[in-house]
């Protein structure tokens, strides 16, 4: 009897653990690829290539659309978010020319949209990130730079032949050194992107996306699996254990130790295919991310999918905290913990999107940290504390009010 009891304790436990491991769909929009995530102060935003953009507030429970006006509408194709302050970017391309692309802002956590570009910039934007106050948007005819919000654009002038012609169809940052993926190369600038390089790394296929993670540059490749960089300038291939004709990978994540990765109708989890849930025969994610303890898949044509990480395997999710907010002192206590080891940079900024102050830029180890910020210079009204590690990042508002 008690050899029974223990088997169904046993028996429970093991059916709990494999619960979590169970893929959920959530009621978004179906039909179009989901090409990015962005988490918002009270939400999350999905940009769909063909399906506008969309938003959850109750962790994927329910999506209501973004409306858009001025040609937006219907077939854009929306791809990278980007962020300065509480300033939310998101970069789009035309399918047919009669439609508008370009670069769109948004200061009310995605709500409203409106036009952040100008007759310079190219309208087909492939890929979109910000470095410092600088947005750098990678489009069919090149990479171009904007210092003041996206109201005003140049283009690079890349020296080499092939980075001109090369459409950068992903973007990372580490500090000043950016990382673009593109034909079968990655192009390589150490200057926040006035000067590029171009470095071959893949057999074939494109360079399709790319992150900065756990010290290093990683991208992926429709044909070449993923490579891994310390600096960006030399690359390894890592071992997938997929044959070769299965190395186009659409999405993935690394998430502490553990690799996500979409690849040939599977989703994997360190090699080994984490498809149970789906109702779809072979499931293709076009994009992860991690939000409130669950890993979110945006499918090529199935919409959202969410499941539960076991074990509670996020390592180093920022947690800030502010005191007084609303503040009218001469000085704010910033506190926060870092749970795993590594770079860390929070940024003060205005309500506009501009850069007041860097905080902090450092490495920092496991622990509980506290931080004195002087506002006695202050003006009343509302401002933005920006978070960042190699992994996640966070905006913490503050109000000051004298």
């Amino acid at each position: 009897m008690r050899s029974l009891l223990l088997f169904s304790l046993l028996l429970i436990s093991v059916q709990s653990t494999f619960a979590q491991l169970v893929w959920q769909d959530t009621p978004s929009l179906d039909s179009f690829p989901i090409y990015d995530f962005h988490p918002t102060t009270d939400g999350l935003l999905i940009a769909m290539s063909g399906g506008g953009i969309q938003k959850t507030t109750d962790e994927g429970a329910s999506w209501y659309n973004i409306p858009f006006v001025g040609g937006l509408e219907g077939n854009t194709f929306f791809s990278d978010f980007a962020q300065i302050g509480n300033t939310i970017y998101v970069a789009a391309r035309r399918r047919v020319a009669s439609q508008e692309g370009g670069i769109y802002k948004s200061l009310d956590q995605g709500e409203t949209w409106q036009a952040s570009y100008d007759e310079n910039l190219h309208k087909d934007v492939f890929s979109l990130v910000s470095v410092g106050n600088r947005l750098i948007a990678g489009t069919r005819r090149g990479i171009f730079l904007s210092d003041d919000g996206g109201n005003s654009w140049s283009r690079v002038d890349e020296e080499e032949r092939e980075a001109r012609r090369s459409i950068p169809f992903c973007m990372t940052t580490k500090g000043n050194t950016v990382v673009a993926g593109t034909n079968r190369s990655v192009l390589l600038s150490q200057d926040a992107g006035d000067t590029w390089q171009v470095i071959e790394i893949a057999d074939r296929g494109d360079v399709n996306r790319a992150a900065f993670v756990n010290n290093h540059f990683y991208v992926s490749t429709s044909g070449s699996g993923i490579y891994r960089s310390e600096n960006g300038s030399s690359w390894e291939k890592l071992d997938l254990g997929l044959p070769e004709n299965q190395e186009n990978i659409n999405a993935f994540l690394m998430l502490g130790q553990d690799q996500y990765y979409s690849s040939a109708g599977n989703i994997y989890k360190n090699r080994k295919p984490i498809n149970e849930g789906f109702s779809m025969d072979f499931p293709s994610a076009r994009s992860f991310t991690v939000y409130k303890g669950s890993l979110y898949a945006g499918t090529y044509r199935d919409g959202v999918w969410k499941y539960a990480i076991p074990n509670n395997e996020i390592a180093n999710v920022p947690k800030l905290n502010l005191q007084p907010n609303p503040s009218a002192s001469q000085a704010v206590q910033l506190s926060y913990e870092v749970l795993e080891e590594g770079s860390i940079s929070i940024v003060l900024y205005d309500q506009n999107g501009k850069q007041l102050q860097i905080i902090a830029d450092l490495q920092q180890s496991v622990g509980k940290y506290q931080i004195e910020v002087d506002v006695s210079q202050l003006q009343n009204g509302n401002y933005y504390f920006h978070y960042q590690n190699e992994q996640y990042q966070q905006t913490q508002s503050l109000i000051i009010a004298n």
